[in-house]
């Protein structure tokens, strides 16, 4: 995965681009007075991820095709152009449409508006088909949603097993004693980072 963009390129260039031009839009977005939700922000904010991959990322192209993938990036030795998709969102799972089927490397975003902060958590891995969680029926048989996830308890299973890398932020698993009920539990944080623009 690294051999298309390193971590160090990825925390000073690119998620630099994109919190610029995001926050940009989110200002635009509050002193026009227009009641947009997370998740139309959120799809802002991929489209504002690609635009910062193309832009720091020499001879990256985002072909701008639902039936192609978001970019593709070149191997910083040999020039192939490699698929990528880019998910974001503004919690702890990232949703995957009808073309999460195709396989190929991902970046997921989680991203947090705080005060004039936009706080960012990212990580790259590769991914097929059957790494994305189909929605559940509900008691009819029926599918509720269409889309397919992947949560951070997951994204936290591959960094373990060493088939995820952290961009920005962190996700671990501390261990805490649940006093009401005498057990060990387990949870997983997920921590968006502050990216200092200068």
């Amino acid at each position: 995965m690294n051999h298309y963009f390193t971590r160090d390129h990825f925390r000073n260039k690119t998620i630099k681009v994109f919190i610029k031009h995001f926050r940009k839009y989110l200002n635009l977005f509050k002193n026009d007075e227009l009641d947009i939700s997370n998740k139309m922000k959120s799809e802002f904010a991929s489209q504002i991820a690609e635009k910062a991959m193309k832009t720091s990322i020499p001879g990256t192209i985002c072909p701008k095709l639902d039936k192609e993938p978001d970019c593709k990036i070149p191997h910083l030795i040999t020039k192939i152009l490699a698929d990528w998709e880019l998910k974001c969102t503004t919690g702890h799972s990232w949703r995957g449409g009808k073309y999460s089927k195709r396989p190929g490397y991902y970046v997921l975003i989680s991203w947090e508006e705080k005060k004039e902060d936009i706080l960012v958590f990212a990580a790259r891995l590769h991914m097929k088909e059957e790494d994305w969680d189909k929605s559940k029926p509900n008691k009819n048989g029926e599918e509720k949603y269409y889309a397919t996830s992947f949560d951070k308890k997951k994204l936290l299973e591959y960094k373990n097993a060493g088939k995820a890398e952290i961009l920005c932020g962190d996700i671990y698993h501390p261990k805490y004693i649940d006093k009401s009920r005498g057990e060990r539990m387990n949870v997983v944080n997920l921590v968006r980072e502050k990216i200092n623009l200068e």
